[in-house]
């Protein structure tokens, strides 16, 4: 499953701070080894660069930001 035009998807994480969608963008360059962010990805991509970067989180913020990357990835995927 591919999410198209990732970079409006990475800036429409609003509960982000900036910061932390720069971590996400981060993730997703070096995991694509690109200059710049790919047009599309997998979801799974996606979700894996938004639990990389609450890692990078204060312990508090860890648990909002992964509850995010759920809620992303049943938006894509749907429930199971």
């Amino acid at each position: 499953m591919m999410v198209e035009n990732v970079e409006q998807q990475i800036e429409a994480l609003r509960e982000l701070t900036q910061g932390e969608r720069w971590h996400v963008e981060q993730e997703l360059l070096k995991v694509a080894e690109l200059p710049a962010l790919p047009e599309s990805t997998s979801v799974f991509r996606l979700v894996n660069a938004i639990t990389s970067a609450a890692k990078q989180a204060e312990p508090a913020r860890r648990l909002d930001i992964e509850s995010l990357a759920g809620q992303v990835l049943t938006r894509h995927v749907g429930r199971a």
